[in-house]
This record gives C-alpha cells, structure tokens and sequence, in this order.
C-alpha cells in the first residue's frame, strides 16, 4: 500500500494504478470503457492541452459534467496540470452555476452546454475527448504542486444557506484515501465498484472514483439511475462492490425479490452515506443477500468520517465507529467532552430514541482528511488542537457506535426545549398516508419557535388517492399520541415534492426561504 508521502495528487494514483494493471479495466460508462493504460494516457494529454491554453498552476477549474468516463478523465487531468479543480452538477441552475464560477474565481469551465451571460473561457469536452485519444497529442507528467496545495474545490450543496467553497488539499484527499483503504472489505485489485453517486458529489468522487484508483481496481460509472435498469447492470457486469445512497438502496428493496437475488448475488460489500438509511431497508436487502455498511461524513472531511465496518456490525441507524487515522469527540454545548465510557446522564439529556435516555453532543473531528478551511481565506478550518465542529449532532451507544441525530442549525427550539427535526419526522413517516416528511422551526410570538412540517402523500399506482383532509387529521392524532406536545407540528402543508440535494437529503433551507 503506496504512503501518502509518495504522491503528490490524486492523478498520481492513475499513473500508479496504469503501472500495476496496464490492461486491465478501469473505468465503464454507458458509452465506453477504458484501460488503466488508456486512462493515464489520456489523462496527460488532456493535461498537455489544458496547459498549452494559458491555464497555471492554482488556477480554478470548474467542471460541470456527468457520472462518466469524461469527468474521470478531465478531473484527473486538471490535477495533473496543477490546476484547482471545481466540480459542479451539469444541471446546475444558472443562478448556481454563477455563483461558483463568480465566488472561485475560476479562470475556466468545462462543460458540454456553454453558460449563458458569463465572459468565463469555456472548453467544450468533446474538444479535450479528441485530444486524450489522439495517440499523436502531446503528453505531460504531473505539474510541480505541493502535498498541501489546494487540490479541489467543493461547493457545499447549501441546506445551511449559500454555499461555501470547501478548501481540500492534496493531502486531505490522499489521507482519506489511504484511511478507508485500511477498513475491512476495502476495495482489492480485482473488484468491480458500481459508483451511483455523481463525481461532483465528493462521496461519489473520494469513496468511488479515486478509491478505485487507489486500489487499482475498476468502476461502473452510472450517470442516470433507474431501480430495474441498474440491477440489471450490477448482475450484467457482474459487480462486486456497491456505492449508492439512501434513495437508491430503497428503490431497489422495492424491486422483484428475484431481480435482487439476480444482482446481489456477486456483490460482497454495500455501502451507504450522504444521508441516514433506514433500518427497514437495511434488514430486506440482507434478507435478500446484501449487507450494506453505513458510514458518515462531509465534504469537510474528505469525507469519510465513521463506518460501520470498523465495529462489524451494520446496526440500524448507526453510522458506526472513527475509522483509521480519524478521531472523534462529541461535544456538549459548554464545549465540554462526552467520553466515550461515560454514562448517560439523564438531567443532560437531548434525545429520546426507543424509550432510551441519550446525551447527545456536537461532532467534532481531527485528522489528516480534515480540509484547510473555506475559500478564498481559509477560515472556519480545523481550530484548536487541529478539532473541526461539524455541527452535526449525534450520540454514542454502549458499544461506542454513532447515532446522528441533526443539525445544529436545524435545531428547533420551543419554549427553551430543544427539537430535532429528524426526530419529528421519522414519527411522521409512520404515519398512515405518508411517503416523505420535513420539519422546519418558524417563529412563534407565544414559544419563541414552532414546529412546521410538510408532507408528502403515498401515491398508489401513480395517483394520490389520498383525501386531504383526512391525511392531515390522520397525521395530526398519530403525533399527539407519538410526540411530546411541544414537538407537535403547529402547522402541516401537504405537498407534491420536497427539494432535495443530489444525494437525497431534504433541503430544509429552501423551505425555510418558502414561509
């Protein structure tokens, strides 16, 4: 296993991995497919032509593509010519789409549509296409950079407000690397990953895209998932390992028992972040022959933080235990520790989980992976003793498994008790009628904030048959007799949608700005 110290970017690890297994697959799209060899090749042409367009080194990037062979290609490439790359979702509205290109001061966007009313140089990927596989282009090696230059800047998908450019070195990016390859059931040479998850998303880009590079082993890219269509890709091209999310692993324990059967059958491993999985689906893929490991993180830290596989267990709505190399605290508001032998105190409690009293606390998190702070100026990075607040909240079982239970920004608080949302609408979902549920606090002259939700109805054979009123007095009677009185809605909105992020998480922001 190559140490961190003998790379200077993510692109070496192509060239490391062409190396090691020359002929053998790297990475399949729907289109094509590509050798290690043919992808390192590639890559540094494509860095060869990025260079000769007047593009140096920390010049941002932006690369607005799909979950295929071009992002791999371009992305690797841009780090090999020394540039910061900025990955971005191709639908990105304009308003968006702006709002990257403006705040990184990219000198340069790639992309299939060009982006209207902006003076941007724009490179058409069919153009930089042609030159990787053109075997008479010129070729370059990795540009000179540094192990804690700024290698890639994420926007955060901005459920807490406008997004902020996360600042991720090279080093950032390799540590985790090397962290989750030390996990067991890590990726091997001779695995074949299905990566479900967009590159612009860094789950799909850290965990999938480059941890195959670091294992050289190879990836099934899919850029437009559908439940029956990607089953029938995962049994075809005989899977091994799976990277999705939530949404995804639900669509699919909703397919045929034998359609299942079918795709899992080779796959050894599952695994699940971005978002919490509920325990109901975890128990039916198993029962049909998947175990899927659930693990937590954020674009902060590269991202992976926890991961079931470090305790064994894939314990229903855990996200598990600190893997290698990363180490956690929870923190009380008073910024004191929760040790992770202490007993639950019960005047300290902030959750109640299956009648069980819990001590939750801020996440807080230390470690290589950890990035260097948000553009342009570093700020809000790790603080003293190298500690970064996620505020994301959880709490520790006996074991010393995590449980996450909000965001602190979320939190919602009613006459001097504190509400978390996740709490309200996992009660919700219970609820006879009800497909989907979000909570937001709003303010209120009598309680300081109040509970808001929206509701989202079953759809029965593509109609919602359901009868409006009645679902909300359903609703209504299911939290009095579930909830605390101070964590019942005061107000429920029945509607068609929630928005949601690219990897499924309610965008509890937006419905914010909607009241």
């Amino acid at each position: 296993m190559p140490e961190i110290e003998t790379l200077r970017t993510q692109a070496d690890l192509v060239s490391r991995a062409r190396r090691m297994h020359p002929s053998r697959l790297a990475y399949r799209d729907r289109n094509q497919s590509i050798t290690w060899a043919e992808c390192d090749a590639a890559v540094g042409r494509i860095a060869a032509r990025l260079s000769a367009m007047d593009l140096g080194a920390g010049d941002r990037i932006v690369i607005a593509l799909s979950n295929q062979i071009p992002f791999v290609l371009t992305y690797f490439a841009a780090l090999r010519a020394g540039l910061i790359a900025v990955p971005t979702s191709p639908e990105s509205a304009s308003r968006e789409l702006a709002h990257v290109l403006n705040d990184s001061g990219a000198a340069a966007m790639i992309g299939t549509d060009r982006p209207a009313d902006n003076e941007v140089t724009f490179i058409e990927v069919a153009d930089l296409l042609t030159a990787g596989f053109d075997q008479s282009a010129p070729s370059i090696g990795q540009a000179a950079v540094g192990i804690d230059d700024v290698s890639t800047l994420f926007y955060t998908n901005g459920t807490t407000g406008t997004p902020k450019g996360a600042m991720l070195t090279h080093r950032n990016l390799l540590a985790n690397r090397q962290q989750i390859a030390l996990l067991p059931q890590a990726l091997e040479a001779q695995d074949l990953l299905y990566i479900g998850v967009p590159g612009y998303h860094i789950y799909g880009l850290g965990p999938g895209i480059c941890q195959v590079a670091w294992a050289a082993s190879a990836a099934l890219l899919d850029d437009h998932f559908a439940p029956v269509d990607s089953l029938e890709m995962i049994a075809d091209q005989r899977v091994t390992a799976i990277l999705a999310v939530p949404q995804m692993y639900d669509a699919w324990s909703d397919c045929s028992a034998e359609r299942q059967q079918r795709a899992f059958e080779g796959v050894r491993i599952g695994m699940s972040g971005a978002a919490p999985l509920p325990g109901a689906t975890l128990e039916a893929l198993a029962s049909k022959g998947l175990a899927v490991w659930e693990g937590y993180g954020l674009t902060e830290t590269s991202p992976v933080v926890t991961s079931t596989l470090v305790g064994g267990l894939a314990k229903p709505g855990s996200v598990g235990r600190p893997i290698p190399g990363v180490d956690v605290q929870l923190r009380r508001i008073d910024n004191s520790i929760i040790e992770v032998d202490e007993p639950t105190a019960l005047d300290e409690v902030n959750f109640d989980v299956d009648g069980a009293a819990h001590d939750g606390g801020e996440i807080y998190v230390r470690g290589a992976s950890v990035f260097a702070g948000y553009w342009p100026d570093r700020r809000d990075g790790a603080g003293a003793g190298g500690w970064f607040g996620t505020s994301d909240v959880a709490y520790r079982d006996d074991d010393g498994d995590l449980f996450l239970i909000d965001r602190i920004g979320d939190l919602i608080i009613v006459s001097g008790f504190n509400v978390y949302p996740s709490e309200v609408e996992s009660v919700m979902r219970t609820a006879d009628g009800v497909a989907e549920a979000a909570v937001i606090g709003v303010p209120s002259e009598r309680t300081g904030e109040a509970v808001s939700a929206f509701v989202v109805p079953q759809v029965v054979d593509g109609v919602d048959g359901v009868d409006h009123a009645q679902l909300l007095e359903s609703i209504g009677a299911h939290c009095r007799h579930e909830l605390a009185r101070y964590k019942r809605p005061t107000t429920i909105e029945i509607v068609q949608q929630l928005p949601h992020t690219a990897t499924g998480k309610v965008r509890r922001t937006v419905l914010r700005e909607s009241r």
